[in-house]
């Protein structure tokens, strides 16, 4: 078995330096899986053309596997689907048109910019546009871009970070236009050129030397990955793929979190991200009857036990006016959905008050915290169950916590105000990943 294994990588390793084409798909596909039978017999007969043609069918038709989103879960921008069916980008505040194609390895003065555009965020909104119009630009437009990226040959491009979120996207473009959709530009070669080079992006991430297990980039390293782990079973490598995924999810809720339940890397945002990231994959997994297929000798925490006390710390962190505080890179945001998810799925009351300003679940009996690992202590008026709504309470952190890590600033004994729905003292949050005076002051 160690043979074959060794075997295996030195024929995945030799296979991708070559350009993927649309027949390495066979190589990787499982061909006994049900269902597949007819591209089986095809394939077998080296009648390559039709074992594609079947398999598109199979995408399209196939019942196997449940996504967890649906393409109204999708934005849909109309002008900016237009805009980015054209080439032309606005990211990081700066607006970029490529013409006729895009330059993926295009470097721009914001370092972010070029990391952004390889992780095709875009094709969330081209999903809900075309749910809602049918017009086919906008997935012959996904058929194009993806095509010139598969150009580059290179499935980790350009960082490993990028090729996690590249795979959540590809993910859910491919089964919403293939699966959902059905849109009628997709061709029985594109599809199989597609799923080869998804394949070969998770073996990369599969890959120990590419994942960064002790930051919240080995966290979204994984994030595509898992997905498209539990979304096709039809691979070889699935159940593999599978195994090392639930182990790096408890290591990583492990290493990226401290014991009282608070963000080892200072950073609200990155706090809730990674809470996220991890919650998807194991309501996907769920919802698909995937099991953990580890058998440990010791006791494990169960997966309520491992997300629902980050998920209390994280509770308490945001403001009263829905907003988490601006501490170290975190942007102004009221995204408190992965709150209400988990509080609805391990029945979590506060949560949900949280989450909902308090319309709905039960109000938390703590006002004041005091995070001793995180650095943070917590003074709030109420949760608006005492006269005061909600919104209208006070609040004040202080921070005292770390200057480092990378995500943390400058910025230790800092402390964060909220009274009657308005900011008092507000820290003013990420401006900057590039190295330089702009950040470290």
């Amino acid at each position: 078995m160690q043979k074959l294994s060794i075997l295996f990588f030195l024929f995945f390793y030799c296979s991708v330096i070559a350009q993927v084409s649309s027949n390495d798909v066979f190589k990787y596909l499982d061909l006994e899986f049900k269902g597949l039978e007819t591209v089986k017999e095809f394939v077998e007969a080296n009648d390559y053309s039709n074992a594609k043609k079947e398999l598109l069918k199979y995408f399209q038709s196939r019942t196997t596997v449940k996504a967890n989103f649906t393409p109204v879960d999708f934005p849909a921008d109309i002008s900016k689907a237009n805009k980015n069916a054209d080439n032309i980008f606005v990211m990081k505040n700066s607006e970029y048109d490529f013409g006729n194609e895009i330059d993926w390895t295009k470097i721009h003065d914001d370092k972010e910019w070029q990391f952004t555009i390889c992780r095709m965020n875009w094709f969330n909104n081209f999903i809900g546009v075309y749910n809602k119009t049918k017009d086919e630009k906008y997935v012959d437009a996904w058929i194009k871009q993806i095509s010139s990226w598969i150009e580059l040959n290179d499935p980790g491009y350009p960082r490993t970070i990028d090729t996690g979120r590249r795979m959540d996207n590809l993910t859910s473009s491919y089964m919403m236009f293939v699966s959902e959709l059905k849109s009628k530009s997709i061709t029985p070669e594109f599809n199989a050129v597609l799923l080869a080079s998804m394949v070969e992006q998770a073996e990369f991430l599969y890959q120990p030397e590419n994942w960064r297990r002790y930051s919240n980039w080995g966290s979204f390293e994984n994030n595509g990955f898992s997905k498209f782990a539990v979304l096709f079973p039809e691979f070889k490598r699935n159940k593999i793929w599978l195994k090392e995924i639930f182990f790096r999810m408890r290591v990583q809720l492990q290493n990226s979190f401290h014991g009282d339940g608070m963000h080892i890397e200072v950073s609200p945002s990155y706090h809730r991200h990674e809470l996220y990231v991890w919650f998807e994959f194991i309501q996907l997994a769920e919802l698909n009857n995937v099991k953990e297929p580890w058998s440990p000798q010791t006791y494990l925490p169960s997966f309520k036990d491992l997300f629902v006390p980050k998920a209390l710390a994280l509770m308490h962190l945001y403001k009263p006016t829905g907003f988490v505080p601006q501490v170290g890179d975190t942007d102004n945001s009221d995204k408190r959905e992965v709150l209400y998810k988990i509080g609805k799925y391990y029945d979590v009351p506060e949560l949900i008050y949280a989450a909902t300003d308090g319309t709905e679940g039960k109000a938390p009996v703590n006002t004041s915290m005091s995070f001793s690992e995180g650095g943070y202590s917590i003074l709030r008026s109420g949760w608006g169950d005492g006269g005061i709504p909600f919104g209208k309470e006070l609040y004040m952190l202080f921070d005292t916590g770390t200057n480092k890590p990378w995500h943390a600033h400058y910025d230790m004994l800092n402390i964060v105000a909220t009274a009657y729905g308005y900011d008092i003292l507000k820290d003013p949050g990420r401006y900057t990943y590039n190295d330089g005076i702009e950040r470290d002051n």
